[in-house]
């Protein structure tokens, strides 16, 4: 387990507090961030990519639980450990119902913290592995359906929160020949970015697409180029391919869930489209 990979953000409104804590933890060979308020970690988490926050429980402003509230709501992937310089077993009980991983007390020792944030990083990274392994596909090797559908909504909600442009393209073959998915997978992988795109195996003939941060142009680019590189090869039975293209949002206080299931039914309706007009085409609705 690479340690520097995982980013610990703490957040203390006492500077030197904070600044002892995270050069603790960068010694330990994590990359750290800081923040001196509950409100400078939710910015700080709109940017940068975060797995761990440290956090004091009492601060003016949004206290170190209703950071982890919000944490909590908005997105499950970054896990928390509060700490506090009151020995107060309430506290505790607060902070592990408000889904906290861990509680460390003021003074905070050393061996503990580094044994805390060991197993917590350790624990990231075994989902992290797992999630791959029971996530493939085996046929094509893209993510499969059940990663799409615990995947999307969460990128649906970071869209929003983050306010990027986010498109979902589903691509329908005219058959459901295992050797002409696997073609078509393959085209996918060589045509997406690699890191940033997502493409998994929706259904039997069908592939799903998520391209996040991608304008309507840039995203039609995106397809366009996977359909073109499927004529340029000739392969076969790629000619009649059904692509629907729409972009995600998700509208203030609405259900993420909801809106991913809204947005599918928009993408295999522009699939329908493109299936009514003799296939090898993109129809994109906005």
């Amino acid at each position: 387990m690479d340690r520097s990979s995982f980013v610990i953000l703490v957040v203390d409104d006492d500077e030197l507090v904070k600044g002892t804590i995270a050069n603790l933890v960068r010694t330990f060979g994590y990359t750290t961030l800081e923040a001196s308020s509950s409100e400078e970690a939710l910015e700080i988490i709109k940017k940068e990519k975060v797995d761990i926050v440290i956090t004091d429980i009492v601060m003016p402003g949004m206290n170190g639980l209703e950071l982890l509230q919000v944490i909590w709501k908005s997105d499950n992937d970054i896990d928390v450990i509060v700490m506090t310089g009151y020995v107060d077993k309430s506290n505790y009980v607060a902070a592990v119902a408000a889904g906290a991983i861990d509680f460390l007390t003021k003074p905070i020792a050393q061996k503990e913290l580094d044994i805390k944030l060991e197993r917590a990083c350790r624990e990231r990274h075994l989902m992290r592995q797992l999630s791959l392994v029971a996530g493939k596909d085996e046929l094509t090797g893209l993510f499969d359906y059940t990663a799409f559908t615990g995947h999307f909504p969460r990128e649906l909600e970071r869209a929003g929160r983050q306010k990027h442009p986010l498109h979902l393209a589903i691509l329908e073959l005219n058959d459901d020949d295992p050797a002409h998915m696997s073609e078509l997978a393959e085209v996918v992988q060589l045509c997406i970015r690699k890191e940033i795109d997502k493409g998994f195996r929706f259904s039997e003939k069908e592939i799903a697409v998520l391209l996040p941060e991608t304008t309507a142009d840039q995203a039609a680019e995106i397809v366009q180029r996977l359909l073109l590189v499927t004529l340029e090869r000739e392969m076969t039975g790629m000619a009649s391919l059904a692509i629907g293209l729409v972009s995600c949002e998700l509208p203030e206080g609405a259900d993420c869930d909801e809106v991913a299931a809204a947005t599918v039914k928009k993408a295999q309706k522009a699939v329908a489209d493109s299936r009514a007009d003799g296939g090898g085409s993109v129809v994109v609705w906005t």
